[in-house]
């Protein structure tokens, strides 16, 4: 399991590991990387992903999974390099419906042959709606049933 030792992600937003530096000769990102990892390695096949906001060892709690219960991948073609993309932000991480196979590439070294949107939220996701508090007036309820 790969702990984050600091970091948040807002709704709507993305935090991208990866390898290398976007600087390194051997990366092909055009985007800085929130964390750098080499000894981090994911494979095409037999991967689970789970987000937690904290240790689940102790109590942290399960915020978004993508694994189709085997640790398959949901979407994606490694043959072809082109990324597994959420496509419903709000969808189950578990469900083929919530990803689809990357059609565009933002974010890599203009060279590159990868498609996807490494760092970035793909153009094709709305912005989720901002959660904005809902005003609730104090209402005395036993004057309104006396009408």
């Amino acid at each position: 399991m790969l702990t984050i030792e600091q970091g948040m992600i807002r709704p709507g937003e993305t935090f991208l590991i990866a390898n290398y530096a976007a600087d390194h000769a051997n990366s092909r990102l055009a985007t800085v990387p929130d964390l750098v990892d080499a000894s981090l390695s994911l494979p095409n096949s037999k991967l689970q992903l789970a987000l937690y906001n904290g240790s689940p060892e102790f109590g942290g709690q399960l915020m978004d999974i993508a694994d189709d219960g085997k640790g398959a991948p949901l979407a994606g073609d490694s043959a072809q390099k082109r990324s597994m993309e959420r496509i419903d932000i709000w969808g189950d991480g578990r469900m083929e419906s919530s990803w689809h196979t990357a059609e565009t590439a933002y974010g890599w070294d203009p060279d590159s042959p990868e498609m996807g949107t490494p760092g970035l939220v793909p153009s094709h996701i709305n912005p989720p709606t901002p959660i904005r508090p809902t005003a609730i007036q104090s209402t005395n309820w036993a004057t309104i049933k006396a009408k």
